[in-house]
C-alpha cells in the first residue's frame, strides 16, 4: 500500500512540474531500453545546447521509469541530475518537486531517515516561496516520514503547523485530512486521548463536507424543479383566463341577439294592431307600408345577425391564436425538457464508458503487477536454496519480504475479483449443494490459523443435510472470507461460532465472533469497496477493504442476502441466506 500511495503522490508532483515547464510526460508509460538510451542522449544534447528545462523533462521521465520498475538507485541517480540542473536555472518549484520525488523513493526503499531529509528540504523551499497549499502537502509527506521513524512527537509538531495553515486558508478538505493524520500519528504514539480528540474533529469536518455537498445538490435540484413548476402553472393560468373571457363574451352576444329579436317581434305586433284600426280606403297603402316595413325589419335583422356572427368569428379566431401561441410555448418547453433528457442520457453513457475504461485500466495494472511479484517470490526461494543455513536476521528479513509479497498478491487477486464482478464477468453454476459439507471442510482448513491465536472454532450444525441452490465455489469463497475476518479481528483466546439454520424455506449460515463489535455508522459502509473499520487486525494481519464488497456481490449474484448484526464489546455476526430448492 505504501508503494502505491508513494507512486501516486509522485505522479501528482511530476504532472505539476510538467505544467510549470510546459512539458507533461506520460507518467504511466514504461520505457524500453532503446527509449531510455534515446532520452538520455536527448537530455545531454539539450543540456549542452542550453535548453535545460527540456533536459530536466527527459531526466525526470527516465527517473520515473526506473522508479516504477523498482530500480530505485538508478531512479535517484537521474532525479539527482534533474535536481542539479533545476538548481542551476533557479527553478525553485522544480527543485521542491524533485526533492519530494526523491523522498518518496527513499520511503519505498524503507530508508525513512533519508526520506525525511529530502521531504524536509522540499518543505523548506515551499516555505521560502510562501506557497501555502504546497506547504501543507509537503508537511503531510514530512510528517509521514517522521512517523515511519517512530518520531511521533516531531511528526505531531509538524502536523500542528500544517493544521494552523489549513485553518488560515479556510480549506475544510485540507483540515479534515490534517486532523485524520494527527489522529493516526497520535494513535501510533499511544496517546489515545489526543487520538480521540483529533478523530472527533476529523469526523465533524468530514460530515460537514458531505452535508455541504448534499445540500448544494438538493438546493440546485429544488430551484430547477421550482422554476419549471412556476412557469408551467403561469402558462396554465393564462390559458384558463383566456378561455373564460372568450366564453363570457360569447354568452353576452347570444343574450343581446335574443333581446333584439324580442324587440323586433313586439314592434311588428303593435304595427299590425294599428293597421287593423285604419280606414278601409287606406288598406292598400297601409298594406304596402306593412310590406315595406317588414322587408326593412327583415333586412335589419339579417344585418344584425351577420354582424353578430362576424364578431363571434373574430373573437373565436383571436382565442384560437392565443391558444396556438400557448401550445407553441408548451411545445418549446417540452422540446427543451427532451433535450435535457438527451443530455442526461449522454452523460450517463459517458459515465458508463469511463467506468468500463477504469475497470480495464485496473485489470491491466493488477495483471502487470503479478509478474514482478512472482519474480520477487522466485528470487526469495532461490536465496533460501543458496543459503541453506541462513542467520536469524536473514531469516527474519526473508520472512518479512515473503509476507509483503503475499499481501500484495492477495490485494491484486481482490482487485481482479472486484473488477470481474463489476463487469458481470461471472460464470455462475447454480446447483443443489449441502452447505454443511462445505462449512465443515472450511473449519478443518482454518483450525491451524485459528490455533495460532488460541481461537476455538465451534459449530452448531445438526447431523443432516442443509440443501441450498448456490454455486459451491462462490459460496466457499464467501464463507472463507467471513471466517478469515472473524479470526483476523478476534482477540487471542476467544471463540468463533459457525451456525446453520433451516427454516421458513430458507437456509441461513451465521459466522459469529467475540471481537470488539462494529458501530452503526461503520455498518452502513461495511460492504462498500475499500472501506476500512476503526477496529484493526489483532495480530498484524493485512486488510485491503475489498473482501466484504466481494462477499456482497457474490451472494447477490447467487440470489441470496447478506447482512451484519453487532453490539459494541460483545462481538459481530454475519448472516448469509439462500432459498431452499423446491425439491427440498
Amino acid at each position: 500500500m505504501k508503494l502505491l500511495s508513494s507512486i501516486s503522490r509522485a505522479l501528482f508532483l511530476f504532472l505539476i512540474y510538467g505544467v510549470l515547464t510546459g512539458k507533461i510526460a506520460s507518467a504511466q508509460e514504461k520505457l524500453t531500453a532503446a527509449q531510455v538510451e534515446d532520452y538520455s542522449n536527448k537530455a545531454v544534447m539539450l543540456e549542452n545546447n542550453g535548453q535545460k528545462n527540456d533536459a530536466v523533462y527527459y531526466y525526470n521521465k527516465i527517473g520515473y521509469h526506473f522508479w516504477v520498475s523498482n530500480k530505485f538507485e538508478q531512479a535517484i541517480e537521474y532525479f539527482q541530475k534533474s535536481l542539479l540542473i533545476s538548481n542551476e536555472i533557479g527553478n525553485k518549484n522544480g527543485v521542491a518537486g524533485i526533492y519530494s520525488q526523491i523522498g518518496s523513493i527513499y520511503s519505498d526503499m524503507q530508508n525513512y531517515q533519508k526520506s525525511a531529509e529530502s521531504f524536509a528540504k522540499s518543505l523548506d523551499l515551499r516555505k521560502k516561496m510562501k506557497q501555502r497549499r504546497p506547504i501543507v502537502d509537503a508537511i503531510f509527506n514530512y510528517s509521514e516520514a517522521l512517523a515511519n521513524q517512530e518520531k511521533y512527537s516531531e511528526a505531531l509538531t509538524v502536523l500542528e503547523e500544517g493544521k494552523t495553515i489549513c485553518i488560515e486558508i479556510n480549506d475544510k478538505t485540507l483540515m479534515r485530512d490534517c486532523f485524520g493524520r494527527l489522529a493516526e500519528v497520535a494513535g501510533k504514539s499511544g496517546n489515545t486521548t489526543e487520538q480521540a480528540s483529533y478523530f472527533v474533529f476529523f469526523q465533524n469536518l468530514d460530515r460537514e463536507l458531505q452535508q455541504e455537498k448534499m445540500t448544494s445538490v438538493k438546493q440546485e435540484s429544488e430551484q430547477k424543479i421550482g422554476a419549471i413548476t412556476k412557469e408551467t402553472n403561469t402558462i396554465i393560468s393564462k390559458k384558463d383566463i383566456a378561455l373564460k373571457v372568450t366564453s363570457d363574451e360569447l354568452e353576452n352576444q347570444r343574450q343581446v341577439s335574443k333581446e333584439r329579436q324580442m324587440a323586433i317581434s313586439l314592434l311588428e305586433r303593435e304595427h299590425q294592431i294599428d293597421q287593423l284600426t285604419l280606414k278601409e280606403q287606406e288598406a292598400k297603402l297601409e298594406l304596402q307600408k306593412v310590406i315595406t316595413i317588414s322587408l326593412a325589419g327583415g333586412l335589419l335583422l339579417v344585418v344584425l345577425l351577420a354582424f353578430t356572427i362576424y364578431r363571434s368569428y373574430l373573437q373565436k379566431r383571436k382565442s384560437n391564436e392565443q391558444l396556438s401561441k400557448m401550445n407553441s410555448e408548451i411545445t418549446r418547453q417540452a422540446d427543451e425538457i427532451a433535450a435535457q433528457n438527451q443530455q442526461l442520457e449522454k452523460n450517463n453513457f459517458e459515465l458508463t464508458e469511463l467506468n468500463v475504461e477504469k475497470n480495464y485500466i485496473i485489470g491491466i495494472v493488477a495483471h502487470d503487477l503479478k509478474s514482478p511479484l512472482n519474480n520477487l517470490k522466485g528470487l526469495l526461494d532461490v536465496f533460501r536454496m543458496r543459503f541453506k543455513e541462513p542467520t536469524e536476521e536473514q531469516n527474519k528479513y526473508m520472512e518479512l519480504m515473503t509476507k509483503a509479497v503475499e499481501r500484495m498478491k492477495s490485494m491484486i487477486h481482490r482487485i481482479l475479483d472486484v473488477n470481474a464482478v463489476e463487469q458481470k464477468d461471472l460464470n455462475i453454476n447454480m446447483k443443489e449443494v449441502d452447505l454443511a459439507v462445505l462449512v465443515n471442510n472450511l473449519v478443518t482448513e482454518k483450525l491451524e490459523s485459528a490455533a495460532n491465536k488460541k481461537i476455538h472454532i465451534k459449530t452448531e450444525i445438526s447431523d443432516r443435510k442443509y440443501l441450498a441452490k448456490v454455486d459451491d465455489e462462490f459460496y466457499y469463497q464467501v464463507m472463507e472470507n467471513l471466517i478469515t475476518n472473524a479470526i483476523k479481528f478476534s482477540p487471542f483466546d476467544r471463540n468463533i461460532y459457525l451456525i446453520l439454520n433451516d427454516e421458513n424455506g430458507k437456509v441461513r449460515t451465521e459466522v459469529k465472533d467475540e471481537g470488539p463489535g462494529i458501530n452503526e455508522e461503520e455498518r452502513n459502509k461495511l460492504f462498500k469497496k475499500f472501506s476500512k473499520l476503526s477496529a484493526r487486525p489483532t495480530n498484524g494481519e493485512s486488510s485491503t477493504g475489498l473482501g466484504l464488497s466481494i462477499v456482497k456481490r457474490y451472494v447477490e449474484a447467487m440470489n441470496g442476502n447478506v447482512w451484519c448484526e453487532s453490539q459494541i464489546g460483545k462481538g459481530t455476526s454475519f448472516f448469509v441466506e439462500f432459498e431452499k430448492p423446491v425439491s427440498a
